[in-house]
């Protein structure tokens, strides 16, 4: 997570939470607000299972719909980022087919 600055000339752009319009914060703020928050997430999933945790991630998920690539350890992937599956899985359509993605790096396609 990037606070105060991000890198420039990447392959994909990125930000900081500064940029962002929330200056000011630190490694132990963000730490502390991050565990916070997982340990309520966390509590909610052992309590009532993955759908809630699903559907909120689905409400914030940005990009649905749109062109992505993926990133696995031995190819790349594009295509139409479709939803989360009942698992956690990314699925994206590719090439015609859906495509279940269990671990890769997700970027908004190239161009």
């Amino acid at each position: 997570v990037n606070l105060a600055s991000a890198p420039r000339d990447l392959e994909y752009p990125a930000a900081s939470l500064s940029d962002q319009g929330f200056p000011g914060i630190t490694p132990a703020s963000l730490l502390e607000s991050f565990t916070e928050h997982f340990a309520l997430w966390l509590e909610c999933w052992r309590a009532e299972g993955f759908v809630p945790v699903r559907a909120a991630w689905l409400n914030r998920a940005g990009g649905i719909g749109e062109a992505v690539r993926v990133r696995l350890e031995t190819l790349t992937l594009e295509g139409r980022f479709l939803d989360l599956d009942q698992d956690g899985a990314l699925v994206i359509e590719t090439g015609g087919d859906r495509r279940r993605i269990a671990a890769g790096e997700v970027f908004p396609a190239l161009g």
